[in-house]
């Protein structure tokens, strides 16, 4: 039945909630059911000998290119470690397999939701807890691991009109206004920049940009388009500067190349996705990025009362920080995860309708299957 639907031969609309005649085979007969679970398709066999009955489930999830289906609040290919009292609200799990690969023996953590481990390992020392510890979660072991891969990291344009450096200051009186696509050395904003976008993409690239103080970017969609920021050297905001306050994240799409840390502290406030090529990511305070995180960076960490409430945190390669009560909502992919104080990822069940275009990548065909 999986092979009928992965190859085209029947649609799966064709077979929901709908179930097979009982089909003779080995002494006894099996009937199959297909029913759907969101995006999911799920085929149970049940197969029935002497009036012994017994059922293998299997899922379809729908593959889109190289996109991680974020099925798991949090999904570590490394290692995870949680001290204090860290709150994880959904499943989550890692390939690893060897003693300790989940290891809260330090801590008191609270789950909300199941716990999967790599395709070999033992519940009883892959996930190392204290003695006293009554962990209600159940444990599964992984089909097989999962992999994960960035999405690609475009070239920026080249062929932008030269603008040089713009500056949004408090003289002359603001608001400044930037209406078309263009190339600068840097974009300072101390005041309100309005970024005025019709029904194409306003593309800038600029070595520097930078909110700071009360400065404020502001989106003024009149159209479909986005805004496409490229950011070669230094993305600063700092103070209580702000980008698409309360806007939508979608409207607005940020690559930052640069090697300095990317640090939205204080109370600032970024709405929109963001996919940082190389660089750490730091978020303290009050700061926080609302819109999905992909990094191809080494390290994350997220602490203080920060907030950074993503749809995504997909940094495959990275190992992630969470310290004090910084908490992120949505799903978490990293490489070693670290939880510490308070802290807490709590999962979003939206993220299943997310687009992968929005992050980057390309949309494909096919599907994975999973045995229940």
């Amino acid at each position: 039945m999986a092979g009928a639907i992965e190859n085209s031969i029947i649609e799966p609309a064709e077979l929901e909630n709908k179930k097979s005649a009982p089909t003779p085979h080995s002494g006894g007969f099996f009937e199959v059911e297909v029913t759907r679970d969101g995006d999911k398709i799920i085929i149970n066999s049940v197969g029935t000998v002497d009036n012994f009955s017994r059922s293998l489930k299997l899922e379809l999830s729908r593959i889109r290119g190289s996109f991680p289906l974020f099925d798991h609040a949090l999904f570590a290919t490394g290692i995870i470690k949680m001290d204090g009292s860290p709150y994880i609200k959904g499943d989550f799990g890692t390939n690893q397999s060897s003693a300790g690969s989940i290891d809260f023996a330090g801590g008191n953590p609270r789950f909300e939701g199941d716990i999967y481990i790599g395709p070999d390992g033992d519940s009883e020392t892959t996930v190392s807890k204290p003695s006293w510890y009554k962990l209600d979660s159940e444990i599964h072991n992984l089909p097989e691991e999962l992999e994960f891969s960035l999405p690609p990291y475009p070239e920026f344009p080249t062929s932008l009109p030269y603008y040089g450096t713009f500056t949004a200051s408090w003289y002359p009186s603001p608001p400044y206004y930037i209406n078309n696509s263009g190339w600068y050395d840097k974009i300072d904003v101390q005041s309100e920049l309005i970024i005025n976008i019709y029904d194409e993409d306003l593309i800038i690239r600029t070595n520097d940009f930078s909110v700071t103080g009360s400065g404020k970017v502001t989106i003024n969609k009149m159209g479909s388009g986005k805004l496409i920021l490229y950011v070669s050297d230094k993305f600063n905001i700092a103070g209580s500067g702000t980008v698409n306050n309360h806007g939508d994240p979608n409207d607005v799409f940020l690559y930052y190349s640069g090697t300095q840390t990317l640090n939205p502290a204080g109370a600032t406030k970024f709405f929109g996705n963001v996919y940082v090529e190389r660089a750490d990511i730091e978020i303290g305070g009050s700061g926080g990025i609302i819109g999905n995180i992909i990094s191809g960076g080494n390290k994350i960490r997220i602490s203080g009362d920060a907030s950074a409430i993503v749809r995504a945190l997909y940094a495959p390669n990275a190992d992630i920080y969470y310290e004090g009560s910084g908490k992120t909502r949505g799903a978490v992919i990293g490489k070693d995860v670290h939880m510490s104080g308070g802290s807490s990822i709590i999962y979003d069940e939206s993220i299943k309708d997310i687009n992968p275009e929005d992050m980057g990548f390309e949309p494909g065909k096919g599907y994975r299957r999973i045995w229940k």
